[in-house]
């Protein structure tokens, strides 16, 4: 098995770190060999990105993550906006050839490549590639992560809508409690109107963050799907 997985959001600070965290630690520990992967970093001052905050060690007793870090995070910009404006704001060009060898370069060697978007799938990294435009070119399939909140729903059909209509793979929808607040009628029925009105599978919901070992075993169940579904082939959209 070699794949590449893009988390997506529907928008940003939905959740993609930390289920893209989660699923690389579930992964690993499944004895999958998996990296996560970052296309553009931005919001980092100190040269620091999400991802560190997230590194699986690789399960072979032999083989660490530090020859593959340039690859993991092409570019770290300091500016918090659209990777094609930090990137304008810092004199950078960010080349969507450079990600996508990155990429490849990272299927070679891992069985999955997690690879964190950055916002949603319509994000420009620069004034002419897309994130979805990357994603399309790498063959990668998607995960979408969306905030269960009012308002989702639009937001997270659009998305899908976006993913069949470009023929692109859909593994499923992670729902994310980003607040401990909110109409649980509402919340309750976000994934339930996702699911009958797109037809793609919501593989299940985070809660509000928890404490970080009671939010892996939450997330367990998800890991499991997740994994089932990589294995099989499965995927909407396409």
């Amino acid at each position: 098995m070699s794949r590449i997985l893009l988390v997506t959001g529907t928008d940003t600070d939905v959740g993609k770190t930390v289920v893209t965290a989660l699923l690389n630690k579930y992964l690993n520990e499944c004895g999958v060999m998996s990296v996560t992967q970052k296309w553009v970093q931005t919001g980092s001052k100190s040269g620091h990105d999400d991802i560190s905050r997230h590194m699986g060690s690789v399960h072979d007793g032999e083989r660490t993550l530090a020859g593959y870090r340039g690859l993991m995070v092409p570019y770290t910009l300091a500016h918090a906006a659209s990777p094609h404006l930090a990137a304008v704001l810092e004199g950078v060009e960010i080349n969507a050839a450079t990600i996508i060898e990155n990429s490849r370069e990272l299927s070679r060697h891992f069985d999955v490549v997690l690879s964190e978007g950055a916002g949603g799938l319509m994000v420009p990294v620069n004034a002419d590639v897309t994130i979805l435009d990357i994603a399309e070119i790498l063959g990668a399939d998607v995960l979408v992560v969306a905030a269960n909140r009012l308002g989702c729903i639009n937001h997270t059909l659009l998305t899908i809508n976006e993913l069949k209509r470009r023929s692109v793979g859909i593994v499923g929808v992670v729902f994310n409690r980003t607040s401990p607040e909110g109409d649980e009628i509402v919340l309750r029925d976000n994934p339930k109107m996702i699911s009958r009105m797109s037809g793609v599978e919501v593989i299940g919901e985070l809660p509000f963050f928890l404490d970080e070992g009671t939010l892996y075993e939450a997330f367990r169940p998800i890991g499991v799907r997740v994994l089932e579904i990589l294995k099989k082939g499965d995927r909407n959209g396409k």
